[in-house]
């Protein structure tokens, strides 16, 4: 009801928003990202990440690690496990921040942010060397502070709300797509058994995850002039593309009017 309630007084207004041009940002290493990707297995109810995955490119060259547990059927702790895989995981994050790689990408950060966090509580206590926006139970990023550098965690999804198959199809061909492996039946006797292929339906996932990312980040910087890594939503990315190129503040209504909790999902960095 509220949006439509000015609509008369606003009207004429919309009715001038005029275009303004953007010149093209050029793509510099700035641009450079990673990708992330955890698999689980579930023991006792409870999953525990077995397989850690990250993915990225500089200068048009490919690199990638993949961390794992080992011998799950001999491991009387499993946690304690699956916990040391993460502090290196981590510690690898680390280590490409300092190679100029300050953003990072999972494409479902409510599944796998949650690994993470627990992780970085383990390891860091209270000392805080995290932050993370969660709305509603969505998690939208983890900022993670490493020494003098950063790394900034977000959710592909929340940018591109579409499932990685299907984002794979549309926008790297209709062959492309998630790799044939059911994650389900995998499990604590039959890991060892199963892992290559599990380690290859992980790194197919990276390879798309980086791919669809790729290609909006640069249409969007060079149509219009509009960094996607500044952005935490969708929705946010259509009002900063609105408002960067066809926003004239001197012809166009004066105030926008957003609730509390739109206006934090709407956030974007201002770097």
């Amino acid at each position: 009801m509220f949006l439509f309630k000015n609509i008369r007084h606003l009207s004429n207004d919309i009715t001038k928003i005029s275009f303004k041009k953007c010149p093209a940002a050029p793509v510099t290493k700035s641009t450079c990202f990673a990708v992330g990707d955890l698999e689980t297995i579930v023991v006792n109810n409870i999953h525990y990440p077995v397989l850690a995955g990250i993915y990225f490119e500089i200068d048009d060259k490919v690199y990638h690690k993949i961390f794992s547990i080992t011998n799950t059927t001999n491991i009387t702790n499993i946690a304690e496990a699956s916990h040391k895989m993460m502090v290196q995981y981590i510690h690898f994050m680390a280590h490409i921040s300092k190679l100029g790689i300050s953003i990072m990408y999972f494409h479902n950060l409510n599944f796998d942010g949650m690994f993470l966090m627990n992780a970085l509580v383990q390891m860091y206590g209270n000392s805080m060397n995290f932050n993370s926006s969660i709305i509603n139970g969505q998690i939208y990023s983890i900022d993670l502070y490493l020494g003098d550098k950063s790394m900034f965690i977000k959710c592909s999804f929340k940018l591109l709300p579409l499932s990685l198959d299907k984002l794979a199809k549309c926008l790297l061909g209709k062959d492309s797509g998630k790799m044939k492996f059911n994650t389900a039946d995998v499990n604590r006797n039959n890991f060892e058994l199963i892992k290559s292929d599990f380690i290859q339906y992980l790194y197919n996932d990276l390879i798309i995850t980086h791919g669809i990312l790729k290609i909006p980040l640069l249409t969007f910087l060079k149509v219009f002039n509009v960094n996607i890594h500044k952005i935490l939503s969708a929705s946010g990315l259509a009002l900063r593309v609105f408002r960067t190129n066809f926003y004239d503040i001197k012809c166009s209504p004066k105030k926008f009017f957003f609730t509390k909790k739109i206006s934090y999902i709407l956030h974007t960095r201002q770097n």
